[in-house]
């Protein structure tokens, strides 16, 4: 999955993702062709302050902290 746009002043940009970026796995569960049937899909529409677990193609793990933006 790639980070197509970080909004100026969003939750995103606060954490220091950039556009571009590369996510490999939400939450643990890597995106393949069959994540889009899983729970972890989903995982920009839980409410706000729900902490979300974002995996780097180099295995690095960045934690996003969600929040009500628009």
């Amino acid at each position: 999955m790639k980070v197509l746009l970080v909004a100026t002043g969003s939750p995103a940009a606060k954490a220091g993702w950039k556009n571009n970026e590369e996510i490999s796995a939400v939450n643990g569960e890597k995106i393949g062709s069959d994540f889009g049937k899983s729970k972890e899909a989903h995982w920009s529409s839980e409410p706000a302050g729900t902490v979300v677990t974002l995996t780097m193609p180099d295995g690095t793990a960045r934690k996003l902290t969600l929040a009500d933006y628009y």
